[in-house]
């Protein structure tokens, strides 16, 4: 028995569209690598490239690299493909029953079930003009359970006036989480002068693709939240190990890959304290 290696372009389409302050995302592409050892053992790999995140390859430059991965190609010229690669090599696979754990998910707003069933949920915001927004999310927050964590998420659509706008509209909102990469990726000093101010906490997402990683960020004095996009990153090992390190402050989460990047997910989410952003709900099916 010989190692086989096969990959697959997936497309699924969302229920609704998903609608940033970016996008409008109606459905997502993304492509699967899929090696059996000699040993019989499978392994999945999946690559996810978000449209409007820092470094994200095409999918044609991406099923050119699996093409050649399949033909057993010298791995030093599979750029594109790594975080699949890294994903297959991953301790996640290895996992023992006991290690098992419940997993709670963050709700993803939606208007159709405004209030949520987790004790977490996720609103995109940076989608309306900056008074009426605060407005409405103000009323929205006062209308949810004490026991609701809210994760605000504007993707880099804020100036700093807006920020600082929003900081003080929530500076005393208990159940406000983190405000979720609130400037652009290229204003990240910024951001970090904000974070050692601010009396909201605040997260990175976009930066931590920009910086290949969340170890950078930490070595230069991020002490606030890391949403961390496992399929987008291409070293998983150093991820985990970074998590294990900061459980508290490392969120997982989704770009709503296939079942078989979720499955992946999955199986990091074990590693953080924090609940993971992880729903798969927006799928049609």
């Amino acid at each position: 028995m010989k190692t086989v290696r096969e990959y697959k372009l997936i497309t699924q389409s969302f229920a609704n569209p998903l609608i940033t302050s970016k996008d409008v995302w109606r459905e997502r592409s993304s492509v699967v690598l899929r090696e059996q050892s000699i040993d019989g053992d499978v392994f999945y790999g999946e690559i996810a490239p978000v449209r409007n995140f820092p470094q994200q390859a095409s999918i044609s430059s991406i099923l050119r690299e699996a093409e050649s991965w399949m033909n057993f190609s010298n791995a030093s010229n599979l750029k594109t493909i790594m975080p699949a690669l890294s994903c297959m090599n991953s301790e996640i696979w290895e996992m023992k029953y006991e290690e098992q754990k419940e997993i709670l998910p963050c709700q993803i707003f939606d208007l159709k079930n405004p209030l949520p069933k987790s004790r977490t949920i996720k609103r995109k915001i940076g989608l309306l003009p900056l008074r009426e927004e605060i407005e409405i999310i103000t009323k929205w927050i006062s209308e949810l359970n004490s026991n609701v964590k809210v994760r605000l998420d504007p993707n880099g659509a804020f100036s700093v006036s807006d920020l600082m706008n929003w900081i003080e509209a929530f500076a005393n909102e208990p159940k406000l989480e983190f405000i979720e990469q609130p400037l652009p990726v290229e204003q990240l000093d910024e951001i970090m002068a904000i974070a050692e101010e601010s009396n909201v906490p605040l997260a990175l997402d976009e930066s931590i693709i920009e910086m290949g990683g969340p170890q950078r960020l930490f070595d230069m004095g991020w002490r606030g939240f890391y949403v961390l996009k496992p399929t987008l990153l291409s070293d998983w090992g150093e991820m985990l190990d970074f998590v294990r390190k900061w459980k508290d402050l490392c969120v997982f989460s989704s770009v709503f890959e296939s079942p078989f990047g979720y499955e992946a997910l999955l199986r990091t989410c074990i590693y953080s304290d924090i609940d993971p952003g992880i729903s798969r709900n927006i799928y049609i099916g």
